[in-house]
């Protein structure tokens, strides 16, 4: 293991070579080597952190792919903003954390099956992102914090089957959002806190069957969303989960937290006139 900022700022670095016994690669690792013009590795690191290379001489240097991607083997390093349509080549397993951060021009993304992970705010502030695809039979396991927060133009998502950690933020005012579907076989069972808070648009989500508990604010602000069902396996939704969705008509609860949710709904802001509530 290279730690983070390991060797960062070393200006008299000019060449490296790592040993196959080298997998992980920390942030900022080689961060601002500006005279590191070769590198050499035995075998492909399973991880190279956030900004490992950034402001090198060889990465400034390393040839990018007709939708502005840089690559060392599979893993992709960098993305230089400037194609509104961007396609991922196969094999890659993460897309790192901050990886295409406010990109001002990005409108759609196709994302492989060999991608694994979606790291923290990977496309956060992308504003004129409008689709994000998923291939068939995507081995997508995890998507981290604020992955796509304030993607403002972005109109539907698919979550993929298999997925089954979905952080905190993760949709959080992406206010152009009308349709979350979360494809059979997903296997989420914790919605985190604000994961679609002040999505004002969304009006259709299908919950995963495997869904256990609702955490803080959730869909706070989901303004447009009239009915919401919660799937037979749920046993907690926090009061605060359904706050200001002031739209709300009906909203699904199998009778086996009848008991809990009796409890709470009385005390939660809807933000207007209180919902029906169907028991199942």
């Amino acid at each position: 293991v290279i730690a983070s900022k390991a060797c960062a700022e070393l200006d008299s670095l000019r060449t490296v070579v790592l040993p196959e016994s080298i997998v992980v690669i920390g942030d900022g690792a080689f961060a601002n080597c500006r005279n590191l013009s070769y590198l050499e590795m035995e075998k492909t690191p399973d991880t190279v952190g956030v900004g490992a290379f950034e402001n090198t001489y060889w990465l400034e240097h390393l040839e990018k792919d007709e939708y502005g991607c840089k690559y060392l083997k599979n893993i992709l390093l960098e993305y230089i903003d400037g194609e509104g349509y961007v396609k991922i080549k196969e094999g890659i397993r993460y897309i790192n954390d901050e990886m295409f951060l406010n990109s001002e021009k990005l409108e759609k993304i196709e994302i492989p099956k060999s991608v694994e992970i979606i790291g923290k705010r990977a496309f956060s502030g992308c504003k004129n992102l409008k689709e994000c695809i998923f291939e068939e039979e995507s081995n997508i396991k995890k998507i981290y914090e604020e992955a796509f927060k304030e993607c403002t133009s972005l109109k539907e998502i698919e979550i993929p089957e298999g997925t089954d950690y979905l952080g905190g933020k993760a949709f959080e005012d992406c206010e152009s959002l009308e349709k979350v579907v979360f494809k059979e076989g997903c296997d989420i069972k914790v919605l985190n806190m604000g994961v679609f808070w002040g999505c004002t648009n969304l009006m259709e989500i299908t919950l995963p069957s495997s869904l256990e508990k609702v955490y803080f604010a959730a869909f706070a602000y989901c303004e447009s969303l009239e009915k919401i069902r919660f799937p037979e396996s749920i046993k907690y939704i926090d009061r605060s989960a359904l706050e200001i969705c002031k739209n709300l008509k009906q909203i699904y609860v199998p009778l086996s937290i009848k008991k809990d949710f009796e409890k709470e709904r009385k005390s939660i802001n809807f933000g207007g006139k209180h919902p029906k509530v169907i028991y199942y």
